[in-house]
């Protein structure tokens, strides 16, 4: 389904397709601009206050978050308290943010980039190996293996934080 809107940007009125993409954890809107522009633009799962991919809070993002609150499938923000982790881990300076809980017999954890978009859930199985759910390939290009390893390492440094 795509929606059809006019924005005003600088009291001009732009049209725009606003159209949802998948995502488990975030409801993901691509907006594509009769001038050209597209981005994405999506709830912060901890203020609730509407984001533009790779350019944060802006006014742009709060108009779309307007325009796309009557299609949200989770209209009311119930905030997430992310814990962020900012490290040099091996040469590679590494950013993110995680969400845990528990689920029957494994410890299961939300992690989200720097720019505040859900990457991929982390789940660390009773007999102590990772699995990595939800990474497809058209919210991830391509899964950065430096990057899961780290994450992998640093995790566990927080697993006092929660038992």
């Amino acid at each position: 389904m795509t929606i059809q809107h006019t924005f005003y940007i600088q009291q001009e009125p732009v049209s725009a397709h606003i159209t949802p993409e998948a995502n488990r954890i975030q409801q993901l809107f691509r907006v594509t601009f009769s001038n050209g522009y597209e981005n994405i633009f999506f709830k912060d799962v901890e203020t609730g206050r509407w984001v533009e991919e790779d350019l944060g809070f802006t006014d742009l993002a709060s108009q779309v978050g307007i325009a796309a609150m009557p299609f949200a499938r989770q209209p009311i923000h119930v905030p997430k308290v992310l814990v962020w982790h900012h490290e040099n881990f091996l040469g590679h300076y590494v950013t993110f943010g995680f969400y845990a809980y528990e689920t029957e017999s494994n410890r299961q954890y939300e992690v989200y980039h720097q720019n505040k978009k859900y990457l991929f859930t982390l789940v660390l199985n009773d007999t102590g190996a990772w699995q990595v759910m939800d990474a497809r390939s058209h919210k991830i290009p391509y899964l950065d293996q430096a990057f899961l390893d780290a994450v992998v390492h640093i995790l566990p440094l927080y697993e006092e934080d929660y038992y």
